[in-house]
């Protein structure tokens, strides 16, 4: 085992066979990529209000995407022809910015980033199977009584199938998407968007109400 010090990347197990191409049953081996992600869909969001006085928090203004910014980002990648399916992972978190209005104009703005140690990831095998437990505490460093969080099992086949279980807080958004090597564009495999499920910030607050059994086949 390697381990990375580098901010983005949590370790790289990498394992000493060679990659194959070979079937295992009556399936066909791959290599593929996995992306769980939070992300707020407003371009901003009030946080407070007391009087004439606002306090907001930056969102990442999009949809569920490949690409994007982020609140939170766990990454692995996968060879299922390799004995250990040959992980890498990785993890980061986005910046939080907090802005600060008092009757409109803008009085103060201050950027943090929460520390990675909020974001783990370990797997197993069990018959054969891939299974990657991954975990979400993450504190928002300008209140950190509204941390993220989440506690995920994404079960991995052979042949790349997906399956994702567990519990998570109301807000903010959720997504997880696959992108196998041997297809061209990248696969939304779930997505949770806490304005349909008529969630909001205080939703950030325990517990974790939420919960997610969702399949992705090839």
């Amino acid at each position: 085992m390697v381990v990375i010090k580098h901010r983005n990347s949590l370790l790289v197990v990498r394992s000493k066979e060679r990659a194959s191409t070979q079937t295992k049953g009556s399936f066909f081996m791959t290599k593929l990529e996995l992306r769980l992600r939070t992300f707020i869909p407003d371009e901003r969001v009030r946080f407070t209000k007391s009087g004439d006085t606002e306090v907001w928090f930056n969102g990442d203004g999009r949809g569920s995407q490949w690409e994007g910014s982020y609140k939170t980002s766990q990454r692995v990648t996968i060879d299922t022809s390799k004995s250990d399916y040959g992980l890498n992972f990785y993890k980061d978190i986005g910046e939080t910015i907090r802005t600060v209005y008092d009757d409109g104009e803008l009085i103060s703005t201050i950027r943090e980033t929460a520390p990675l140690s909020g974001l783990t990831a370990s797997y197993r095998i069990s018959s054969d199977d891939l299974y990657i437990d991954v975990t979400g505490h993450a504190d928002n460093p300008l209140a950190p009584s509204a941390a993220i969080n989440y506690a995920f099992t994404i079960k991995v086949t052979r042949a790349g199938s997906v399956r994702i279980t567990g519990s998570h807080d109301g807000f903010p958004a959720y997504e997880l998407w696959r992108k196998i090597s041997t297809r061209t564009y990248p696969e939304q495999c779930w997505y949770y968007n806490p304005y349909d499920n008529g969630a909001t910030i205080s939703n950030l607050f325990p517990p974790m109400e939420k919960t997610v059994d969702i399949s992705k086949s090839i």
